[in-house]
């Protein structure tokens, strides 16, 4: 048990050190990747491919960069029809930034975005897949975070950056983790997303130290029951990930895909 200890506690170290060393100029985050301009400002690239540029207020953006991929920050309007990537701002301590997300109260569990969704303070975008565009614009955020790449063309009409945060392939569990690295720029929360990144990989390492021991493997699978399909998580994915670190054995382990 010591030995597990003492490598689950090197392995932190050594991704710690890895994240931390590359603020300063490139970083790769699965099919993400974040580039640190000597400005002050970054270059983002989204799950598409597509760069964002992060520009400090009061500054130009670089030479060329079009219009709809400039994000003055730090962002103090921010939309979203994700909730996971909307629950990792609360890790960043960046919920305040939130003004319209999609859904109703009780669709989410984050209790800042159901009060506001209850109080009118932040505005329902309507469902994900049907978004209430007209609401969106009267929001006018300077970001709007998105897993639907369909909603660029209307968002571009509208005149708001769009960042996608899904990719062809699912993010895996160090990229989930580390996504806190990707969003924090927006937001100038470095610092927070790496004590965040730091405080996870130490719980994980505690767990897999714990389960490792264990006898026998449950058989999980994680997926979505909707009412004419069920989607389940590839073995590539975060989610997938997790059920083997807490001792599970994934049933769909050798499947790759998106999520």
């Amino acid at each position: 048990m010591r030995k597990l200890l003492v490598l689950g506690g090197a392995v932190i170290l050594m991704c710690l050190a890895a994240a931390l060393s590359s603020w300063a100029a490139f970083q790769n985050l699965g099919q993400f990747s974040l580039e640190t301009r000597d400005d002050g400002g970054f270059v983002v690239t989204d799950g598409i491919g597509r760069r964002l540029y992060l520009v400090p207020r009061g500054q130009k953006p670089p030479p060329g960069a079009p219009p709809q991929r400039v994000i003055p920050i730090p962002v103090k309007n921010v939309a979203s029809d994700s909730r996971r990537d909307t629950s990792l701002l609360g890790a960043l301590d960046a919920l305040g930034t939130v003004k319209a997300v999609a859904g109703r109260p009780k669709d989410w569990t984050v209790p800042y975005i159901r009060q506001g969704l209850a109080d009118g303070s932040i505005v329902s975008l309507g469902q994900s897949h049907s978004l209430d565009y007209e609401q969106l614009a009267k929001v006018k955020p300077e970001v709007f975070f998105t897993w639907d790449e369909s909603v660029i063309p209307m968002m571009d009409e509208l005149g708001i950056a769009t960042v996608i945060t899904s990719a062809d392939v699912a993010r895996d569990l160090d990229t989930q983790i580390r996504f806190a690295q990707f969003m924090a720029p927006f937001f100038g929360k470095r610092k927070e997303a790496d004590a965040y990144v730091a405080r996870v990989y130490k719980a994980l390492a505690g767990i897999k130290a714990k389960t490792g021991q264990a006898q026998s493997k449950p058989k999980v699978i994680w997926g979505d029951v909707f009412s004419k399909r069920v989607l389940v998580e590839p073995g590539n994915s975060w989610a997938a990930h997790i059920v083997q670190a807490a001792g599970g054995d994934y049933l769909f382990a050798d499947v790759s895909g998106d999520t």
